[in-house]
Formats: structure tokens, sequence, C-alpha cells
């Protein structure tokens, strides 16, 4: 009978950790939407390299590694003396 308590007790602790992670990814989603991962990346970029940044698309990844994943990204040509167009 204890056998049963202590399996019916891991059981319960591996579901409610599932339920924590998968509320925590579902939060993620939630609070970055695309816009507002382009409003917090696209001016760090910009003043990183110097340049106009465009960003077509942009988004959270969890798998294979947690970061942000972006797509359409477009650099503009420098103006600064000393380069061709």
């Amino acid at each position: 009978m204890k056998r049963w308590s202590l399996l019916k007790s891991i059981v319960i602790l591996l579901v409610a950790l599932l339920f924590l992670v998968g509320g925590g990814i579902a939060a993620l989603y939630v609070m970055f939407p695309t816009q507002k991962i382009i409003a917090l990346v696209l001016p760090q970029v910009e003043k990183a390299i110097g340049r106009k940044v465009a960003i077509e698309k942009a988004g959270i990844t969890i798998f294979p590694a947690l970061g942000i994943s972006v797509s359409g990204l477009q650099v503009s040509n420098t103006e600064r003396e000393g380069f061709s167009r």
C-alpha cells in the first residue's frame, strides 16, 4: 500500500511540473508578441552596427534552445564617409 502512495505522489509531482513548464512557455508567447520583440531588438541592433535595420518577422524559439528567431532581416548600406553605395 505504501508503494502505491509513493507512485501516486511521483505522478502528481510530474504532472504539476508539466503544467508549470507549459504555463511558463505560454506566458512567454503572450508576454512577447512579434511587435514587442521587434521593438526591443531593433534599436539595439541598429545602435550596435550603426545602420538602419528592418525585421519582417520575429518570434520566440523554445527548441533546441531558448532564444529569438528573426526572419526577413534587411540591413541598409552605410552612409558613413569612405564607403560606396
